[in-house]
């Protein structure tokens, strides 16, 4: 609008033409496409066809020549009132305003399945908005799946080959894939699929590859949804057509609201949280009912290890050392009933296993399971 040319919107009639308005405009936006990274491994201080810098104001960098092009190019192939109007569309565009200020309630009767993707280094549609969407979808309801991409080409990316960008997105929008249920899937994965009624809402979280959500899908025809930190992990998910966002137990909990879903699941996470009796209430708070499995670090060989070594145990269900473990709140069954009591929950069921998957008595004493079982399965709901 500062280029004389632009003759206050009117340059048509008038027989001009803005371009160096617009060429100006498209080179100031045209930074933002890239990242910091990205323009210096691009261009970095190199000279454009010359050895040295003549320190006058003429395009000296490659960088300067690169930006002249893009604003000059541009300019032949779109028209300056067009580029305004496209601007200020976006400016004024505010979805949330038209309903109440709250995102959530655009998409109270989304019926389509969402997949969204952002970049870590893209300036324009930062990752923090992308969850906001996200964080909206859900409490709507809506069946969302979210990834961030980590890559260092800004906002170009989407235009880039990017392979991570692909595995997002690799997975129909429609219903799941075919993919064969593993044929031997973990114990405790078939105990808490077993627990679940057919067709009922369901939030895994810490859903890793998905496998209990695709077992949950095709044997008990369930709504599934799931929450993983893991970037492979939610490319995996949304490749087999899950609806899985990529987030944190420990914080993102908070973002879906009271008794969405009839069952929330916790599958051998919680001692990896850094806030486990936090994510349980959570828990609690979004599912009517809750089913959590864990390994037992009261176990009589985990104790035999402190004991006679000295060290700390590695089993066949913990077989990492203690320098590379992820679990960081070591949790025995006992502890576990006791947290139970304190947060005044019901234990509907629950089920101990030893070595192979072998189930340790029904009958038997909490101190029994506590020596005996590898590991647990609880399924809980709030009491009243």
């Amino acid at each position: 609008m500062a280029d004389p040319d632009w003759r206050n919107g009117k340059y048509h009639a008038e027989g001009t033409s803005p371009h160096r308005g617009l060429a100006v405009a498209r080179m100031a936006a045209h930074i933002t496409y890239l990242s910091d990274a990205a323009l210096h491994r691009k261009f970095g201080r190199r000279l454009q066809d010359r050895e040295l810098p003549t320190f006058g104001f003429d395009a000296d960098f490659q960088v300067e020549n690169y930006l002249r092009y893009q604003g000059s190019s541009f300019v032949e192939r779109f028209d300056a009132n067009s580029y305004l109007y496209i601007t200020r569309a976006m400016d004024y565009f505010d979805l949330a305003g038209e309903h109440g200020d709250v995102l959530a309630n655009a998409f109270r009767n989304l019926k389509a399945r969402v997949c969204m993707v952002s970049f870590t280094s893209d300036w324009l549609f930062p990752t923090e908005e992308a969850r906001e969407i996200v964080h909206a979808l859900n409490a709507a309801g809506a069946p969302v799946s979210f990834a961030e991409i980590e890559t260092d080409k800004g906002h170009d990316a989407v235009l880039l080959d990017e392979p991570e960008r692909f595995a997002s997105v690799r997975g129909s929008p429609g219903a799941l894939t075919a993919h064969a249920v593993p044929k031997a899937p973990r114990v405790d994965l078939v105990v808490v699929a077993n627990m679940v009624e057919p067709g009922s809402r369901v939030l895994d979280v810490g859903c890793g590859d998905g496998e209990l959500l695709q077992l949950l899908s095709e044997t008990r025809d369930v709504d599934g949804r799931g929450i993983e930190i893991s970037r492979d992990g939610v490319n995996e998910c949304v490749a087999k057509g899950l609806a899985v966002i990529q987030g944190d137990a420990d914080t993102d909990l908070v973002d879906y609201p009271d008794n969405t879903f009839d069952y929330v699941i916790l599958s051998q996470t919680l001692q990896a949280t850094r806030r486990p009796r936090w994510v349980l209430e959570q828990m609690l708070r979004i599912g009517k009912r809750v089913i959590v499995s864990f390994p037992n670090f009261g176990h009589w060989r985990i104790r035999g290890q402190l004991v006679w070594y000295g060290r700390m145990p590695v089993t066949r269900n913990l077989p990492v050392s203690w320098y590379d473990t992820p679990n960081i709140h070591f949790c025995t069954i006992r502890d576990f009933v006791d947290l139970t009591r304190e947060l005044e929950v019901k234990i509907e069921r629950a089920v101990a296993f030893g070595p192979s998957g072998v189930r340790v008595r029904f009958d038997a004493p909490w101190w029994f399971w506590n020596l005996f079982g590898e590991q647990a399965v609880f399924l809980l709901s709030r009491k009243g």
